[in-house]
């Protein structure tokens, strides 16, 4: 029989599946082509429609890119031993009565191209597939509706993986140098290698070595296309050029495509040997959300190797910077670790990707608390290197990553001792101990974690915390200044400080100022509000070692302490919180701890009435 040739034009694919209950039916068709096809006309026979296939062409495989060999699907009919045509109706009945189907190869007439079947007068979900040395290769769905008459079916038929099958390699071509060391060539290496590992791993039975002569010109091959051995998948097609005791000389690299059943192939490879290597491009770092961890977390970067062609692999170098952006001696971290200098950090750890030639992205775990910036570049087998490529600002979106934009790479992590209190953060989590607090440093000054978030109880008091000291013990009263860490602790009211005046001595009252104000000698406010103080000492020198704000029922001596702050700054701010208050009349006293023994006192009384009543 004639052979038909598929016709050129390729079409898009439609996932489109059968309306009705097709549920009934075992077989899995695959992606759909096209609408569903409605029947017309007559029908072959009583309770029967005449259904004509015919084939459009191949989808071809994944679309073409950059450095990339593609599976070959085979554009005539008569290549493949088997054309089966399978499906199920939405009666549960089966094309030729059983899930195998039937085969029509030799049934497409020479003249119009089609193969004729009956089929019962309902919705079908039919399926087309080719094959070849017993390997479904490709394969085409469409949904077929028979309820009206007739109807022609065309199938476009696509490579994928199908039913997990194999597929086989076949690349063949030339390489020619003019490169100054090419002389020392004795043979070269060509095969097949697992994609994004950190060692250069070779497909199994997919790499060969061949003896060269006149290592400036000839000719290779990989041709494994007389078996089906290799699992579908995304690979590295690797050329090397070696010297007689295996040293590389010149690497090209692909990406290679292998699909079920069909051979990937390319003949006529031209590798041009030149002495020089382009840079990577796209250069860019992204943080991996979720990854940090104690004081780490983990940096990706990806790059476009596609220009780097002649690469053996290519070196990260990641190098730890001040604010100014000026290198920190002594470290800077090259990868691979064979290209480091000596006294060089290590403060960098390998996770995951690789370097190798055609690797697109590598994963290292960094320090908190460091500034960083990164270069790649390309070196070939010789030693030569590209110009260093500088990343740039993320652009676009990484599933799980969130990208750096012109900030330097870097996580400021800051401790937090709760110091027996709880601290409550933006989602409404509760945190006890120590809490880390992330943030990625962009030049703005970052601010502490706001105290009005954190509470400690002593016995039946709750107290707000009043500030953060650093880890040298000292309060910290401003917004630390650029990238600052570190671990701070909360500061609340001494349990051991005494709940009474010592000495009285009056506060001058112009030097403390209410939020209300004083209203008839009285702060009025209601059950969920709150008082604020600030009290600003007058004196020169400061006469005042800390504050305290001690409270009690109107008229009664017994005085609690509700807030204490032993600070020394000669000023103290507290806001009184609303739960303190319930509805009645409270005296309230704030008093410095004079430098002489005295406490320095100002009463004033708070009336609360029920939240919503005047």
């Amino acid at each position: 029989m004639k052979k038909r040739l598929f016709s050129a034009g390729l079409k898009a694919v439609a996932a489109v599946l059968l309306a009705c209950a097709l549920a009934a039916c075992a077989q899995s068709a695959g992606d759909s082509d096209g609408g569903t096809v409605s029947g017309t006309g007559s029908s072959a026979a009583a309770g029967s429609r005449r259904v004509s296939i015919s084939v459009a062409g191949n989808g071809g495989s994944r679309g073409g890119i950059a450095k990339t060999i593609l599976p070959v699907a085979s554009t005539a009919l008569g290549d493949y031993e088997k054309i089966v045509l399978t499906g199920c109706s939405a009666k549960g009945t089966l094309v030729g009565g059983s899930s195998a189907g039937i085969d029509l190869k030799g049934q497409f007439d020479a003249a119009t191209g089609r193969a004729e079947v009956d089929l019962d007068a309902t919705y079908w979900e039919l399926t087309l597939t080719a094959y070849k040395d017993g390997k479904a290769c490709l394969r085409g769905v469409r949904a077929v509706d028979l309820t009206n008459g007739t109807a022609d079916v065309e199938f476009t038929l696509r490579p994928g993986n199908i039913d997990n099958g194999n597929g086989t390699v076949n690349i063949s071509g030339s390489f020619t140098s003019s490169a100054s060391d090419i002389a020392s060539a004795a043979k070269y290496k060509v095969g097949l290698y697992e994609r994004n590992r950190a060692t250069l791993t070779p497909v199994s039975g997919y790499e060969v070595t061949e003896s060269v002569s006149t290592p400036d010109s000839f000719n290779f091959a990989l041709d494994k296309s007389s078996s089906y051995a290799c699992p579908p998948g995304e690979y590295l097609f690797i050329f090397q050029l070696l010297t007689a005791s295996d040293t590389v000389i010149t690497q090209y690299t692909d990406l290679i495509i292998i699909d079920s059943g069909i051979c990937t192939e390319k003949t006529g490879l031209l590798i041009e040997d030149e002495d020089g290597v382009a840079d990577p491009k796209d250069f860019t770092a992204w943080l991996v959300n979720g990854s940090q961890s104690g004081s780490t977390y983990q940096v990706t970067f990806t790059w476009d190797p596609s220009d780097s062609w002649n690469a053996t692999n290519f070196v990260l170098q990641l190098t730890e910077v001040d604010e100014a952006g000026v290198a920190v001696s002594g470290k800077t971290q090259t990868f691979p670790a064979q290209f480091a200098g000596s006294g060089e950090s290590s403060d960098a750890t390998y996770v995951s990707g690789s370097l190798l030639a055609g690797a697109d992205s590598f994963t290292v775990r960094l320090p908190a608390n460091h500034l960083y910036e990164a270069t790649i570049k390309a070196r070939s087998a010789r030693g030569r290197e590209s110009s260093a490529a500088v990343r740039t600002a993320a652009s676009g979106t990484k599933t799980g990553c969130t990208g750096f934009g012109a900030e330097y790479i870097n996580q400021l992590l800051r401790i937090y001792n709760l110091n027996g209190g709880s601290y409550t953060d933006g989602a409404g989590t509760a945190h006890t101990g120590s809490f880390s607090d992330w943030n990625t440093y962009t030049g703005a000054d970052i601010a502490l974690l706001s105290t009005t978030s954190v509470n400690k109880t002593v016995g039946t008091n709750t107290y707000a915390c009043t500030g953060w000291k650093d880890s040298a013990g000292s309060l910290v009263t401003a917004t630390p200044s650029g990238f600052t860490g570190g671990s701070y602790t909360a500061v609340y009211p001494s349990n051991s400080v005494s709940a009474t005046i010592v000495n009285p001595v009056d506060l001058d009252a112009s030097e403390v100022t209410l939020t209300p104000a004083l209203s008839g000698g009285k702060v009025k406010i209601a059950a969920n509000e709150t008082v604020g103080i600030a009290v600003t000492d007058s004196a020169s020198p400061t006469r005042f070692t800390g504050y305290k704000v001690l409270i009690s029922h109107h008229n009664n001596a017994a005085l609690a302490l509700l807030q204490y702050e032993a600070n020394g700054t000669g000023s103290f701010t507290y806001t009184i919180p609303a739960g303190t208050f319930a509805p009645g009349n409270y005296d309230v006293f704030v008093v410095g701890i004079g430098t002489d023994g005295h406490d320095y006192s100002y009463k004033f009384e708070v009336s609360v009435h029920a939240a919503g009543h005047p």
